[in-house]
């Protein structure tokens, strides 16, 4: 399945025809699903959001909207909910709930704030909570994924990086993942290695480019990369999705973080598609 993340697109929703006509144009374009947040779900303070804004999260007025009825307006199916590590401890039920209600069965744990990746004792105690949460998810036909960032290739004392220790600790049965290539990148890291060594417990693939964009100061011998549209930067995309395509990835969800395309996450995501709609 070909999916875009919500976020992407999140600054670009305003009212709910004009974010209807926009997820009729992705779905025409090519994309069959979108990955949902469930912060942008229900409405924000406005000192909420202001944050979120400031650390590059603006949302438009996603919380403001109705998405049950535009998804099932707008023909896309909800490949994945992504949660928090709080509710997924201290309120999974409504997390299941809200998983059901937009028949997905994946729930996705991301970005965990005030954790230290280097630390054998907190990384011990996360994996004996994802055990647990992933073993009462699967008894409700719901998978827990882990969605990476780049702060998983921290080392621990014992040399070994903290998402090495994390795959090998983690139950098969109740943990796989969502691996985000472009923060493996980012960090230094080998993709194919990764993806190799997750397996067949990779189910879902995040993909954006890595790359320049023109500048007026383009004459200057180092440039600072950053995101760009698929197949307009210098990763090895067609490599990476035929690889996760042979363990069975069940979709590729479209991120590209920031660096738009005339700075427009939901015109950025109409080129990138027309990429991807090479391989599915």
């Amino acid at each position: 399945m070909k999916a875009i993340q919500q976020l992407q697109i999140g600054k670009d929703c305003k009212t709910y025809q004009q974010t209807l006509q926009m997820l009729k144009e992705l779905k025409n374009a090519g994309f069959e699903g979108i990955e949902l947040n469930s912060f942008m779900l229900t409405p924000l303070s406005f000192k909420i959001k202001t944050l979120l804004k400031l650390s590059g999260m603006s949302i438009g007025n996603c919380d403001r909207l109705d998405w049950h009825r535009l998804i099932e307006e707008s023909h896309l199916k909800v490949v994945s909910i992504h949660e928090s590590i709080e509710s997924l401890t201290t309120d999974r039920k409504t997390v299941i709930k809200r998983a059901k209600s937009f028949h997905t069965n994946n729930i996705v744990l991301t970005g965990i704030r005030n954790f230290n990746y280097q630390s054998q004792e907190e990384a011990d105690k996360l994996i004996s909570q994802l055990n647990e949460i992933g073993r009462e998810l699967k008894s409700e036909s719901l998978n827990l994924l882990y969605h990476n960032h780049n702060v998983e290739l921290m080392r621990l004392n014992s040399g070994k990086s903290f998402f090495e220790y994390l795959i090998e600790k983690t139950n098969s049965d109740f943990l796989n993942f969502e691996l985000d290539v472009f923060w493996l990148v980012e960090a230094g890291a080998d993709v194919s290695h990764w993806i190799t060594r997750i397996g067949s417990r990779l189910k879902l693939l995040h993909l954006t480019d890595r790359g320049f964009r023109t500048t007026k100061t383009s004459q200057n011998s180092i440039q600072k990369s950053d995101c760009v549209e698929l197949g307009f930067g210098n990763m090895n995309l067609e490599s990476i999705i035929c690889q996760s395509q042979r363990y069975g990835v069940e979709g590729i969800v479209v991120e590209t973080h920031r660096n738009w395309v005339e700075k427009s996450g939901f015109k950025s995501a109409k080129v990138s598609i027309d990429y991807l709609n090479k391989f599915y």
